[in-house]
């Protein structure tokens, strides 16, 4: 049974095939379907059904940024098995969505940066595969300001907790840890966030986006909001709290400015379900005095809205002197409305009906204006449609294409700049097209820019004068272009070559780091596939040339490409975000499988070829797992651990890693009764009395999360020479740890059973040790799979 495979940097094909041991999708579909056996039953409320998500070729691309309106690099952005993190212009882009089967089918997507609050974007799904969605999202710094507020306060004493006008009375003693349901005593660290309707950016960072609701009898709602507060509230350890059993918190929301007039005596409370990306009711909140006053039992975003019907506004968009104005963004109501004027000017968009609006244009989106322009609506009678035409005063436009060589639309960042001045980020839509409205004050000699979501850069010089701009952009290695995700071959002895390479896009395929050594690893399936190992990598540096390591292999052709001693191969390597853009010189072995033909200098070229960050991890010594920064739920002995290995990144998953403890088969039912006791459930055992070895799967819905335990009593034990390199053949007890495993990712895990595990043990080393399959005589195979072997 023991050791699955030989390369932490490999965890999560190891992972894969060490479910498959146990289970058939059938069986993890059941064990899906059963839920969890945790203490906290949510009161007595039955859980919502299970939403069905389903991955669809839904082109999303958006920019993320802060209060403030400053872009946001590195957020981590998750829909379905797809996940990307946003680069320096805090954009992003995504070729498949995640689609769930509500209300006519709605995207969801997940934004996370530490020192933010989280933000579930969800939009109608028909909306955004006929647009080719372009999203703004800003999110909520933590900290004290005039909308959100942190506090640490002792959890045996009343408490209020208060941003902006918003205030929430906390009860003593009314504190759980949140999925085990143990009541908590001890400080408490609470991060609140309150959204005023009237902030001007209110629509950006409210979670969902369209404001779409069910009510209590299953009807659909659109909602109109009083606005909506969220509470995330932590134990002294990092442990994620709520309320306990039997206790609530009162709210109160103040009437925000301007929906004073004949308030209702009562309105709906609703809380946002991140499943489904729909507002659900779930009580209500009454009028005392000028504020609505509520309770709740359990957090998550709460919203205190009106539900009504829907009308239509409609219209076109013109400057002042006639002209009409394509690609301008309107903001229309409390909807974050992806509403962009077409080529004629025109717009139109469902609205709450019975309730006045106003239509803005925001001046990031409109030449940098110094204030917004806006138009007040009344409100609209249930199915009415009524034309609003909205007249701005007159900007240049500077507008064009971003193109590859094929002239293939690229979804791209574009902006204009002076030597004193700079234009405002805009997006391109899915055909590469952009609209920059550019400032006054900006005229002369100018320069247009455009960044793809992988980093390649082209600008053009124009000239602005009073006339608009047209300007086309081509980026030769964008988006398909002809040298992108390219490998070349040279051989004098075989045919030339070239291979376009895929992006890996899979959950167990990309870049993995631990401590300062990075590899790629490629889909499992793929018929081209590229492993690159640098040693010694950091990142700020760029370009590595000693004991770099490549391997390619043609499925197709049946050819494959090796490094050997002695040859150099040079590699360059630029983050942007959470990928990662190899270039690679240098040469090697190239070998014929099919005639066993080969040629010991034949030379490699590859170029631009960009793939996700899959995890980075680092090793850690003589530590208490939870301390260290593993997940709260991971079971530790009283002894520390003598080495671990912690994820730090991952575009897959949450916290989590592996822990290494010398100890016996007492200390291993220790760990397995601490994550039994948590109510995780066991997804199958695989202990061989002979042999005396031992593990087991154990997997929470609610909790997302996934622990597996092996002991073997043959291992001779950790030491201070331990590395992650040999670790997991020395520890009797290896423990790996995950949180984020949603039940689409686990389901993924098992769409192809294994028939027989010994044989897919052997093949998945086959797949990480890519050297001993070459059969071509006279090259050092040898030295070649040791040289590897001493990489991972």
């Amino acid at each position: 049974m023991r050791r699955k495979f030989h390369s932490l940097t490999f965890v999560f094909m190891a992972l894969l095939m060490m479910l498959m041991t146990f289970a058939s999708c059938s069986k993890i579909q059941d064990l899906l379907n059963e839920g969890d056996d945790d203490d906290d039953d949510d009161g007595g409320i039955n859980p919502p059904e299970l939403v069905e998500g389903r991955m669809e070729d839904i082109a999303l691309s958006g920019i993320v940024r802060d209060a403030s309106g400053t872009p946001i690099e590195g957020v981590s952005i998750v829909s379905g098995s797809s996940a990307a993190t946003t680069n320096t212009d805090g954009f992003f882009e995504f070729d498949q969505i995640q689609v769930v089967s509500v209300l006519n089918d709605r995207s969801v997507v997940r934004f996370s940066k530490a020192g933010y609050f989280d933000v579930v974007r969800s939009m109608d799904a028909d909306d955004d595969a006929a647009d080719g969605a372009s999203w703004e999202v800003v999110m909520c710094k933590k900290e004290n300001n005039d909308f959100t507020s942190i506090k640490t306060y002792s959890s045996s004493s009343d408490q209020t907790l208060q941003a902006g006008e918003m205030k929430i009375d906390m009860p003593q003693d009314g504190y759980k840890v949140d999925g085990t349901g143990l009541s908590y005593t001890g400080k408490v660290k609470s991060e609140m966030v309150y959204l005023d309707p009237n902030n001007e950016r209110f629509s950006e960072m409210m979670p969902g986006g369209d404001l779409a609701a069910v009510r209590s009898d299953n009807s659909s709602a659109q909602l109109v909001s009083y606005g909506m507060t969220d509470l995330n509230m932590y134990a002294e350890n990092g442990d994620k709290l709520q309320l306990k059993d039997g206790c609530k918190a009162k709210l109160t929301f103040p009437i925000p400015a301007g929906m004073g007039e004949n308030p209702p005596a009562s309105i709906p409370l609703w809380s946002f379900n991140e499943k489904t990306g729909l507002w659900e009711e779930e009580g209500s909140a009454a009028l005392q005095g000028n504020v609505y006053v509520g309770e709740v039992a359990h957090f998550s975003w709460v919203n205190l809205d009106y539900p009504e019907k829907q009308g239509t506004v409609y219209g076109y968009v013109k400057d002042d002197t006639g002209k009409v104005l394509p690609g301008v963004r309107l903001s229309i109501g409390q909807l974050l409305a992806p509403t962009v004027t077409n080529s004629d000017g025109y717009y139109s968009h469902e609205v709450p009906a019975n309730t006045a609006f106003s239509i803005t244009v925001k001046a990031q989106y409109y030449g940098g204006i110094s204030q917004m322009a806006f138009v007040n609506v009344a409100a609209l009678s249930p199915g009415e449609s009524r034309r609003v035409d909205i007249t701005l005063s007159h900007m240049v436009r500077v507008y064009g294409r971003v193109m590859n060589e094929k002239e293939e639309g690229i979804r791209s960042t574009v902006w204009v700049q002076t030597d004193k001045d700079k234009s405002e980020l805009c997006q391109t839509d899915k055909e590469g097209n952009f609209n920059v409205y550019v400032p006054k004050d900006m005229k002369g000699n100018a320069t247009v820019c455009a960044r793809t979501f992988r980093g390649e850069e082209v600008s053009k010089e124009i000239t602005i004068h009073n006339e608009d701009v047209p300007v086309d952009l081509i980026i030769g290695n964008a988006g398909g272009g002809s040298s992108a995700n390219m490998i070349y071959i040279f051989s004098e002895i075989l045919d030339d070559a070239v291979w376009p390479i895929p992006t890996y896009t899979s959950m167990k395929s990309g870049v993995i780091i631990v401590d300062d050594t990075l590899s790629l690893m490629p889909d499992e399936d793929a018929a081209i596939g590229l492993n690159i190992a640098i040693p010694h990598y950091e990142r700020e540096k760029n370009t590595y040339q000693d004991g770099v390591l490549v391997y390619a292999e043609n499925l197709g052709t049946r050819h494959r490409f090796v490094t050997a001693p002695g040859k150099k191969m040079k590699c360059t390597v630029q983050r942007n975000g959470g990928n990662f853009v190899f270039s690679l010189e240098g040469y090697g072995s190239y070998v014929n499988d099919s005639t066993e033909e080969g040629d010991e200098n034949a030379k490699l070229i590859g170029k631009d070829m960009s793939y996700p960050l899959l995890a980075a991890f680092k090793s850690l010594r003589n530590i208490k797992p939870v301390d260290a920064g593993f997940p709260s739920f991971t079971p530790q002995l009283e002894a520390k651990a003598p080495f671990a290995v912690l994820i730090t990144e991952s575009g897959k998953v949450g916290k989590g890693g592996i822990v290494f403890y010398n100890g016996g088969s007492s200390d291993y039912q220790t760990l397995k009764n601490a994550a039994a006791k948590q109510g995780f459930t066991n997804l199958g055992e695989d202990n061989d009395e002979k042999e005396g070895t031992m593990a087991v799967f154990f997997y929470s819905a609610k909790k997302k999360a996934l622990i597996s335990l092996e002991y073997n009593p043959k291992a001779s034990g950790i030491t201070g020479k331990t590395c992650w390199t040999n670790a997991e053949e020395q520890a009797p007890i290896y423990m790996m740890v995950l949180d984020g495993v949603t039940e689409d990712m686990l389901e993924k895990m098992f769409e192809d059973d294994a028939d027989d595990t010994r044989s897919t043990r052997v093949t998945a080393r086959r797949h990480l040790n890519p050297i001993s399959k070459c059969k071509f005589d006279g090259f050092k195979k040898k030295k070649m799979f040791k040289k590897l072997a001493r990489l991972r």
